[in-house]
């Protein structure tokens, strides 16, 4: 009989075919391997469960850290809620401010309606508008402004009601200097026989600034945010 494995069958070991891995589990060997793994695995359990116990915890939203950060935050409620009322409150008021100021600062000013103004309001309070003149325009940090200088002529009354229908006008201005002097031509002898000085002719020169928001300024970018934040 031929074999055809070339060996002698008398003399084949099947456990030469097997792998080392069942050889050893086959053997006593197994289970000492098994306990040493065992072993490692139940050690480095509880070297981890050492350094790390809050990972026992069922519910992690129950860790000290949290419980203690409630506590403060319940125990801190009333304040809170004063800083918000305090906080929500300026807000409103710098709202309030804001529309103050949109709603009495125009957003651009033309020397033509300036000029129109003035005379209007010399003319209602019988006021002669001696001399008109356009100063320079200044771009400020906080807003734009347009110069002017002008003189008046009437009593010392009307110059008066001139100076307060100013401050009533819808667009503002500033007056940065008031001179007022008697006119010379008016007889001083009439002068000291009127009952009121307060009709006496006078002469005032009056340095005006007229206000405007202007692009690059404070209030004109304040006044295009506001548009942005409403639209």
């Amino acid at each position: 009989m031929t074999n055809h494995r070339g060996t002698d069958p008398g003399t084949w070991n099947p456990s030469n075919s097997t792998p080392w891995l069942l050889r050893v589990l086959n053997t006593p060997l197994r289970s000492h391997v098994a306990s040493g793994v065992l072993a490692g695995i139940l050690v480095a359990s509880m070297a981890w469960l050492w350094f790390h116990p809050e990972s026992l915890a069922g519910d992690r939203t129950h860790q000290p850290e949290l419980i203690a950060d409630a506590t403060n935050l319940v125990s801190n409620r009333q304040n809170l809620q004063n800083r918000f009322a305090a906080a929500t409150a300026h807000r409103d008021r710098c709202n309030h401010r804001i529309d103050e100021i949109i709603h009495w600062l125009p957003d651009s000013r033309s020397w033509e309606s300036i000029r129109a103004s003035l005379r209007t309001v010399a003319a209602s309070n019988e006021v002669q508008l001696i001399s008109l003149d356009r100063g320079k325009t200044h771009q400020g940090a906080r807003v734009a402004v347009i110069s002017t200088r002008c003189e008046i002529h009437g009593t010392y009354n009307h110059i008066c009601a001139f100076l307060s229908q100013l401050a009533l006008l819808d667009w503002p201005i500033w007056c940065d200097e008031i001179r007022i002097v008697r006119d010379n031509q008016v007889d001083q002898s009439e002068v000291e026989s009127i009952d009121s000085r307060a009709s006496v002719e006078c002469v005032a020169t009056l340095s005006l600034r007229s206000p405007f928001a202007g692009k690059k300024t404070t209030a004109g970018k304040l006044i295009q945010r506001r548009a942005t934040d409403e639209s």
